[in-house]
């Protein structure tokens, strides 16, 4: 799940122009399923995260809170 909203998320970067900030990044965090996965660890999708972070840099873009 977490995999699958980061990859929308560099599309939705690299193919619309429409907006100037990406809020709420890790959104997709509210629906992990901590019951059969156990906590949420972000060290594991790290690259990731930060790969978005660097196509909404290198696209002009921010990020809001």
């Amino acid at each position: 799940m977490i995999w699958e909203y980061l990859a929308g998320a560099r599309r939705m970067i690299a193919g619309s122009d429409m907006y100037e900030v990406f809020t709420h990044i890790d959104y997709a965090v509210r629906y992990w399923p901590a019951q059969q996965e156990g906590p949420f660890n972000p060290r594991n999708f790290e690259d990731v995260f930060r790969q978005v972070m660097r196509d909404l840099a290198g696209s002009g873009r921010g990020v809001g809170a």
